[in-house]
């Protein structure tokens, strides 16, 4: 069998591992991220009739404006579109392999679809299959020596995702030893441009710095500072993870001193860098840190190209043996992960319990109503656009209920306990003779979030103080809702 030939068989099994992936994605009632991606839908869908949203930092511009055409297909219509990234990503990656001088590549791209957490991302609404997309896109560019071009691209990285900043850094570092004194100032193309865009609307050109989204003291806590390093055997799989600990040597194989400084710069101390900084900023607290692993997907392709450098030294095998070995392995890793991932994912606990209460608020007498309502997920299932403010009032003021006004006598509160609990408590609400208790909707089963159990109140703002007790309210089976 020819190396073409195995080749196109590598290609066209990516071909049909994807279409699959495609197939499922706008069924899947699932979403890995949570709330987050339901805010990023928010940002995408209404950022055409609300153009500041495109800078809201917190989305990320770029992603933001990509996404905002897909946005009008829902959030089925996200998880297509990072769907398709994330088989580009696997084909931009394969790419670099081969411009690295490593043959087979098309068996990367088979191969990068069975990274688990890439998987689980791209059946998401979330950044960080499109950052990996920039980051392995630049690092193409690079190779095919579009200096400019690599630039460039990796300079709008800060506004995919917060890291960019490390890849800008890595770049730059690199073109400054290699003396590219033409390609520096590309790396300054994206800043620029969101400086000049942001400029007339918050009155700074360094406006995305200045508002940034994430807390210098992180209300999330801290955790284990080796919280990322120990999850990447599972999260890139036993057979990319092997490779990817050998790929540490193999990677500076029989290459010249320039391609070795390229590859540290570009490829081994961005990975290390990021995994270092999230890894720190966890362990101490700051900067808005959860400790979310899904983050690293951003240099998973960094960590695959790794990988690969190390299973191509099987090519060397005589008739080929080694390539066959790893065209196998390639397979049987994605049926490995494929087979324990369930096609369609399935809705989780929460996302369901969300999709009930927004159901029953579009199907009542209340929708004509201000809705104060803090839960990102249930305010997606309303389909109320919360940038609407004579519709919609989000994120209460903490400590007391905002004061309502004009005429929304009959306003409409959705109190939930995993958001709005820490702002109002119920019991101020539940005792209140100008609320009234027209539904509550409780799990079936020990369903917590933030460490509360899930419950969902919502009130009725009276024109005037009745006589109802609302904790007996409760007993009316028409009230209270049992969520399965």
């Amino acid at each position: 069998m020819g190396e073409k030939l195995i080749q196109n068989i590598g290609f066209a099994a990516f071909a049909l591992l994807l279409s699959w992936l495609l197939y499922w994605a706008p069924q899947s009632m699932g979403v890995f991220g949570g709330n987050d991606n339901f805010a990023h839908w928010f940002l995408a869908r209404y950022a055409w009739s609300q153009p500041e949203l495109f800078l809201r930092m917190w989305g990320r511009p770029v992603y933001t404006f990509f996404f905002s055409f897909a946005a009008y297909g829902g959030i089925e219509g996200l998880k297509v579109l990072n769907t398709l990234l994330f088989g580009l990503t696997a084909l931009v990656t394969a790419d670099a392999a081969r411009l690295m001088g490593y043959r087979y590549h098309s068996w990367l791209a088979v191969l990068t679809l069975s990274v688990p957490l890439m998987l689980e991302m791209s059946i998401s609404g979330m950044t960080e299959i499109p950052m990996a997309l920039v980051v392995v896109g630049a690092l193409n560019l690079y190779l095919r020596g579009h200096y400019l071009a690599a630039a460039l691209l990796i300079s709008f990285s800060p506004f995919t995702r917060p890291e960019g900043w490390l890849f800008i850094a890595g770049f730059g570092g690199l073109y400054l030893l290699q003396k590219r004194w033409r390609a520096l100032p590309w790396l300054l193309g994206g800043p620029f441009f969101f400086a000049l865009v942001g400029w007339p609307v918050y009155g700074s050109p360094f406006w995305f710095l200045e508002r940034s989204p994430y807390p210098m003291v992180s209300p999330y806590g801290s955790g284990s500072l080796w919280r990322f390093v120990k999850h990447l055997p599972r999260d890139l799989n036993a057979l990319v993870f092997a490779g990817f600990v050998a790929g540490h040597i193999t990677l500076f194989l029989k290459i010249s001193k320039e391609q070795r400084l390229a590859r540290l710069a570009l490829i081994l101390a961005p990975f290390w860098l990021f995994v270092a900084a999230h890894s720190y900023m966890w362990y101490k607290g700051i900067a808005g840190s959860m400790g979310l692993i899904r983050v690293i997907v951003s240099v998973f392709p960094l960590a695959l190209l790794m990988s690969w450098s190390a299973w191509s030294l099987l090519f060397r095998l005589p008739k080929k043996a080694g390539v066959y070995a790893v065209a196998l392995i390639s397979l049987l890793s994605v049926q490995q992960v494929w087979s324990d991932y369930r096609f369609p994912k399935p809705e989780d606990d929460f996302t369901k319990f969300s999709r009930e209460v927004g159901s029953w608020y579009r199907s009542s007498d209340y929708t004509e109503k201000r809705l104060f309502c803090d839960n990102t997920m249930v305010l997606y299932f309303t389909e109320k656009n919360p940038f609407r403010q004579d519709q919609v009032q989000r994120f209460f003021p903490k400590k007391y209920f905002p004061k309502v006004k004009g005429n929304d006598a009959g306003a409409f509160i959705l109190w939930d306990s995993r958001m709005t609990k820490r702002r109002i408590p119920l019991d101020r609400l539940m005792k209140a003779p100008d609320y009234r208790l027209v539904k509550a909707f409780f799990p079936n089963k020990h369903l917590y979030g933030k460490k509360d159990l899930v419950e969902v109140y919502a009130f009725e703002r009276l024109s005037a103080p009745g006589n109802h007790d609302n904790y007996a309210r409760l007993e009316d089976p028409e009230v209270l809702t049992i969520i399965d």
